[in-house]
């Protein structure tokens, strides 16, 4: 039987990926989510024609500039197993509008 911190700890180490109603600018769409570790939650819709953040500070879905599109679009093909495993070129941290 797994304990309860093994599967906390692994959650901090993992990706995972999921489909969710989120709402972003004022408009409710469903998207697919891309969860990296603890560290953050980008989302994407299914049309692929937005892509952003969870904002924990705020509690809100941000967009990215649409130059994110393609490696957002990767990480979500990866976490879902559909791609093979690469390095990608997440923005961590600080967002800076461009």
């Amino acid at each position: 039987m797994e304990t309860p911190l093994k599967s906390i700890s692994e959650y901090g180490n993992t990706v995972e990926v999921y489909q969710q109603r989120i709402v972003v600018d004022e408009k409710d769409i469903l998207a697919n989510i891309f969860r990296l570790g603890r560290l953050s939650l980008f989302f994407q819709s299914l049309d692929q024609a937005t892509t952003g953040y969870f904002d924990p500070a705020l509690s809100v879905w941000k967009t990215f500039p649409k130059a994110f599109n393609r490696e957002i679009n990767k990480a979500i093909e990866m976490g879902g197993k559909r791609r093979s495993v690469d390095l990608l070129t997440l923005p961590i941290g600080r967002i800076v509008a461009q």
